[in-house]
């Protein structure tokens, strides 16, 4: 049965709040009568079917609780029954009227109103069918229409930044035209222009500006000149392009393609474990700005990107949960010829097409998965971005074997989480999207949702993991109990940063002293606490190719561990001086000695200071002129030779 074919029967004499009830459950989508006597509620129970009855235990001429005794005796249809009260609020009265009316909550009011539209939905689970926010609804389609995908986007006043991705898709591929609008919890605006399905804009306030590094990176001017420029007077307030211009340093058109490679910097950017408020506006677009545009092809490449360096597989296991028993397919329009398939975690995972072919339970393909949970979950998450796989609904089917194993994975996975790990929340997020997270993770492991004939263990598991997830949501969702545990967690948190810290600058002398090995023992142990620190991750990438040598025997895992890892510094975090030199210290190993020290060079050109980059430079052109050096196994004293030899 769908949500609006259900009535709910309000009793409440308190003509406003009954109102407010009325439009509350209106929104949720339920249809909606309001009696405000007992004498009327009886008569609307005779004429109608209801499938949920509220009922305030403060009435006229007859009480609540004597309402719902009766209402139950005479067998009237009044589904699940909810007390409420504002005025006895006594834990002995509240029991004994769930006992004599058999009503299955008492509600003290004031109440939340999503509670008892929660409350609602759960007891009406069995008889409902399966729904999700519109966003979610989209994966279960096969090939949304444009309209749908912009309607979706428009129905979700807030989403996570890590969502994003999927938000770009959408409005590219719809080929829309209009301006995102978002609002993160430091009440930091960013606009993003659409033009004809192509991003053409990002403007953010609080955003640096690529775009000098960036025509450096391209060859296309020096430092040196750049600076010339930006030391003139500037009267008109001209941007660094257009001045680039009129001093005949660029041509016109680079400004586009610079520009470009911004906006790609500045998504990436936005990419984060943030709640955003969202808008989209339709509209003509032509005024905006464009000079660059992200369009199809280049998006592609940018959410491969993404997935891999901005969104953690953690985030992403929480974000999965609510499908996690639902099959999951190839959709319709799925394309073998597709670029998405050379997505390096698909290419690496060469048995999941056949799979997805399959129609495979969600949680079936976690557990098969689970030695390349990064991979698995990254390959998931880029095909259901670009609707190249649909979720089905729940299957009838029931492997109680597959779903212990599965409920045993995700309670460890629990165990080692904190309350915002386990709800997928930011720290700083709102409780409306508290209360969202949890409702929908509630509608995969709600006790009352499994089967009667579950087994034990089964059924122990799922209200443990249920119970784990009730516990988060309890204590974020009060005010004060929320404060004491972000305090609690700050300050276990920074002590832990401040050793790491400690650890990290261990590591750095050691490197520096020639012990890599050592160096990257400090390096892993501060990672453990640091996630998602550029700098620390490119100081361990260093430090393990530094233990690279003729005989070390397992160099190409060592190479490969490199090339993910460079493969994982976010884009904005791509033009400094520490990633082009580690990125040319790895492509000195591979051989290539030419972009080795391009790379190089420009990263001492970006930090002069940088004496390890220029100690690399001089060995490179050293070995340019004919001379082999070997860094990693030369004698100190033949290295220190030819750095200073005399010239014949």
């Amino acid at each position: 049965m769908k949500k609006n074919e259900i009535k709910v029967l309000i009793v409440e004499d308190d003509k406003s709040f009954g109102d407010v009830l009325r439009v509350a459950l209106l929104r949720s989508g339920y249809q909606c009568v309001v009696s405000q006597t007992p004498q009327d509620a009886l008569q609307q129970l005779k004429n109608n079917l209801f499938g949920a009855t509220v009922i305030d235990c403060l009435l006229p001429k007859m009480s609540g609780v004597e309402l719902a005794a009766q209402v139950r005796a005479d067998g009237n249809l009044a589904g699940p029954i909810f007390l409420m009260s504002g005025i006895f609020k006594d834990k002995v009265f509240m029991q004994d009227s769930l006992r004599k009316t058999g009503a299955v909550h008492f509600f003290s009011k004031p109440f939340n109103l999503e509670d008892l539209i929660k409350a609602i939905d759960t007891e009406l689970s069995s008889i409902i069918e399966e729904t999700h926010p519109p966003l979610q609804e989209l994966l279960m389609k096969q090939n949304p229409s444009p309209g749908e995908k912009i309607d979706a986007v428009k129905k979700t006043p807030s989403i996570s930044g890590n969502e994003l991705p999927k938000i770009f898709e959408f409005l590219v591929s719809s080929s829309s035209n209009g301006v995102l609008e978002l609002i993160d919890e430091e009440e930091q605006k960013t606009k993003v222009g659409f033009w004809h399905g192509k991003i053409v804009n990002v403007e953010a306030s609080d955003r640096p500006s690529f775009f000098g590094a960036l025509l450096v990176e391209r060859k296309l001017i020096t430092h040196e000149l750049i600076e010339s420029v930006v030391s003139q007077p500037n009267p008109l307030n001209k941007r660094l392009g257009e001045r680039l211009v009129d001093a005949n340093m660029i041509s016109p058109h680079v400004i586009g393609i610079i520009n470009t490679d911004q906006i790609g910097i500045r998504m990436s950017q936005m990419i984060r474990n943030v709640t955003y408020s969202m808008s989209f506006k339709d509209g003509n677009s032509d005024s905006i700005e464009r000079e660059g545009f992200f369009d199809g092809p280049n998006l592609l490449s940018f959410l491969m990107d993404c997935i891999t360096s901005k969104i953690s597989t953690e985030w992403l296991k929480t974000h999965y949960l609510v499908w996690d028993e639902n099959p999951v397919c190839l959709a319709a329009n799925f394309d073998r010829s597709s670029a998405i398939l050379t997505f390096g975690p698909i290419t690496r995972l060469p048995n999941l097409i056949g799979d997805l072919e399959l129609g495979t339970e969600f949680n079936k393909l976690a557990l098969r998965y689970s030695k390349s949970p990064s991979d698995f979950y990254a390959a998931i998450h880029l095909l259901a971005i670009n609707q190249m796989i649909v979720f089905r609904s729940v299957a009838k089917s029931f492997d109680s074997t597959g779903q212990i194993k599965r409920l045993q994975q995700i309670q460890k996975e629990f165990s080692q989480k904190d309350d915002f790990e386990i709800l997928g929340v930011p720290r700083k997020t709102k409780s409306t999207d508290i209360r969202k997270s949890y409702y929908e993770l509630s509608k995969t492991f709600h006790p009352d949702r499994m089967s009667p004939d579950s087994p034990e263990e089964l059924v122990r598991l799922n209200k443990q993991i249920f119970s784990r997830m009730t516990s988060a949501y309890n204590r974020l969702m009060d005010d004060d109990s929320r404060a004491a545990y972000l305090k609690e967690l700050e300050i276990g948190q920074a002590e832990k940063i401040l050793e790491a810290e400690g650890t990290t600058e261990e590591g750095k002398a050691l490197l520096k002293a020639g012990q890599g090995a050592k160096a990257l023992e400090k390096f892993l142990e501060a990672s453990a606490v640091q996630t998602g620190n550029s700098e620390l991750a490119l100081y361990t990438l260093w430090a393990r190719l530094t233990t690279v040598n003729t005989t070390t025997p397992n160099v190409a895992t060592i190479h490969n561990l490199v090339s993910e890892g460079l493969s994982r510094i976010p884009p904005e975090d791509r033009h400094y001086a520490l990633y082009y030199f580690v990125k040319g210290l790895f492509q000195k190993q591979l051989g290539d000695l030419e972009s080795a020290r391009d790379n190089i060079l420009h990263a001492v050109s970006i930090k002069p200071e940088f004496i390890e980059a220029k100690r690399e430079l001089n060995l490179l052109e050293i070995g340019q002129k004919g001379k082999k050096v070997d860094i990693l196994n030369s004698d100190l004293k033949e290295v220190v030779g030819l750095l200073f030899r005399r010239k014949k």
